[in-house]
This record gives structure tokens, sequence and C-alpha cells, in this order.
């Protein structure tokens, strides 16, 4: 119930001990590396300019 204490090796207990004051700054991290490896990956790999052969019916 609400004020039970959590029961030992329950998911409750596991994250009780997660500080969430830094939640948000990870987040954002995690955000700006997934953007960057995208960004890198569609240069190298040269994405858009298989994009616009495909739409221009050129194989």
């Amino acid at each position: 119930m609400a004020g039970d204490p959590p029961e030992p090796g329950g998911m409750m207990c596991r994250t009780a001990v997660v500080g969430l004051d830094n939640a948000g700054d990870v987040i954002v991290g995690l955000f700006v590396v997934v953007r960057a490896a995208a960004l890198t990956y569609w240069r190298l790999a040269k994405v858009e300019r298989r994009w616009v052969a495909r739409a221009a019916g050129t194989p």
C-alpha cells in the first residue's frame, strides 16, 4: 500500500535509490549525442544525395 516500505529487491526499491537531480541533464545530453550521430551519418553516408536520386527516378 501507499505507506508500506518497498519490498526488498522489488522495482520500487531499485528506483528509490536513483537520484533524479540530474535526470534532465542526462536526457538533454542523450538527445545531443543522438542528434550529432544522426547528422554525422547523414553527411558521411550522403543520404540526401541518394534520396534526391531516388526521387528523380535514377537508381
